[in-house]
């Protein structure tokens, strides 16, 4: 990625300063797949665009739906796992999901993450 080519959208993340003084954002891992290339990840911007990169760019042992910090700095980027703000993520999407499964009129099937 070039210099200067990360998002600066504040939809779903704020500037804040990173470890080099730098502004950082938050992606979140959308997608993991095969393809010819290799294993590639698909990852949501704040802006709400997706961008794909190799899984090896990123920290090891991602996940989709993993929150990621990413640092734009003079050596390229600085990526790290928000491994506290994944688990919150989940844990709210799961009792979202529970709500609408207890409803009595909610849906006809029940909905799984």
């Amino acid at each position: 990625m070039a210099k200067g080519e990360l998002e600066r959208g504040k939809e779903r993340g704020r500037l804040e300063q990173g470890p080099a003084g730098e502004g950082t954002e938050r992606w979140i891992v959308d997608g993991l797949e095969d393809s010819p290339r290799g294993r590639l990840a698909r990852v949501e911007l704040p802006s709400g665009r997706t961008r794909t990169l190799p899984v090896g760019e990123l920290p090891e042992g991602v996940r989709e739906g993993d929150w990621l910090e990413v640092c734009e700095g003079p050596d390229g980027l600085w990526i790290r796992r928000l491994v506290q703000e994944t688990e919150q993520a989940r844990a709210q999407a799961q009792a979202e999901l529970d709500r609408l499964n207890s409803e009595p009129e909610g849906p006809q099937q029940e909905v799984t993450l």
